[in-house]
């Protein structure tokens, strides 16, 4: 438009739009090429008034007339939808249920011929006026052009006929170069959304290094934390072990000596009474174990819960999740093994106090 305004002759040079919309009336397709009311071109209102609002529209008197209508009813007119120039898809019209609020004649259609049409059986019925605010495309689909002076020239002579065709020739000259300006265009807009999209993700790609790091790190902490506790449970295991060995030879060494006294009781009195002081010794010694039991069980309950609140974190990979897996079982198998010991060393102290 601005282009077409530069060549000598032009006076005034309008963006419109143009569209064709199937209405269902009456149980029946109406076809309407869809207009709105620009300065040239001027509608003549008949009857009514034009459109204030953007849910309002005009109409030919036929289309009340033929289709049961009156100024006040309100007719919806279903439109294909188009595209921006991003490529999304847009709905023409903000409102396609509109009031009727008058009737006009167009200076675009002097006979009763309304054009073909690719909708419906392929013919146009009617015209209808909407306002330009109600058109949510922003590519116009016709420009008028109004020359300059064209009053001083009768209408179909032949000097406005020269006149016309010599200013028509100059906008065919500009054509190609404005069609190669219009696809330099969408090229630039397009190649500007692909960078900004490239830019985003390398940045959200930086943002999610730097969190893979960050708990890349926390998992190595996390082994080592792992490594040491099991070293210590191993350990704690090997005293726990040994010290149950000690106190099962114990308690098997009283059991034959008490069997052997029982049958000596009445001559070796003195002695099991010694035993029996020896006895009491040794429950001490199960209590002494049982003592070292207890400490080591918190221990390795905390390591234990430790691994569990590790495994509630979400981020863990599945070879991390494995391996916490993997030790919690094991760690289950250790407490279950303490506790069972404690059992019978309780069960020792009972039986010899």
């Amino acid at each position: 438009m601005e282009a077409i305004k530069k060549i000598d002759g032009v006076d005034i040079v309008e963006g419109t739009y143009e569209a064709e919309g199937i209405s269902e009336i009456d149980n029946k397709e109406v076809i309407s090429k869809v207009l709105c009311i620009d300065e040239l071109n001027k509608v003549f209102l008949v009857d009514g008034n034009l459109p204030q609002n953007t849910n309002e529209c005009v109409v030919e008197e036929n289309f009340l007339l033929e289709n049961n209508k009156k100024i006040g009813d309100t007719i919806k007119i279903d439109i294909e939808d188009v595209k921006d120039d991003d490529g999304n898809e847009i709905q023409y019209l903000y409102n396609n249920e509109m009031k009727i609020v008058g009737t006009v004649k167009s200076p675009l259609y002097i006979s009763n011929e309304r054009g073909s049409s690719s909708l419906g059986d392929g013919k146009i019925d009617y015209y209808i006026y909407v306002p330009k605010e109600n058109i949510q495309s922003k590519t116009y689909t016709n420009i008028y052009v109004k020359l300059k002076d064209i009053d001083k020239y009768e209408t179909a002579s032949s000097k406005y006929e020269d006149y016309v065709s010599d200013v028509k020739n100059k906008i065919e000259e500009i054509k190609s170069e404005r069609e190669k300006a219009r696809h330099d265009e969408l090229v630039q807009k397009a190649t500007d959304k692909v960078n900004e999209a490239e830019k985003e993700f390398n940045d959200k790609k930086q943002e999610a290094d730097s969190k893979i790091s960050d708990a890349q790190k926390e998992i190595d902490d996390g082994k080592a934390k792992i490594a040491n506790s099991e070293a210590e449970i191993q350990t704690n295991e090997q005293k726990a072990n040994s010290e149950f060995t000690k106190a099962e030879q114990k308690i098997a060494s009283a059991k034959k000596e008490i069997q052997d006294n029982e049958n000596i009781l009445q001559e070796k009195e003195k002695e099991f009474n010694n035993s029996l002081t020896e006895l009491e010794k040794q429950r001490q010694e199960l209590v002494s174990n049982k003592e070292v039991i207890e400490e080591q069980l918190p221990v390795i309950e905390n390591t234990y819960n430790s691994i569990l609140k590790q495994l509630e974190n979400d981020e863990l990979n599945d070879i991390m999740k494995s391996e916490l897996e993997k030790q919690k079982k094991q760690l289950e198998e250790q407490i279950d093994n303490l506790n069972s010991n404690l059992k019978t060393i309780n069960e020792g102290i009972i039986r010899n106090r």
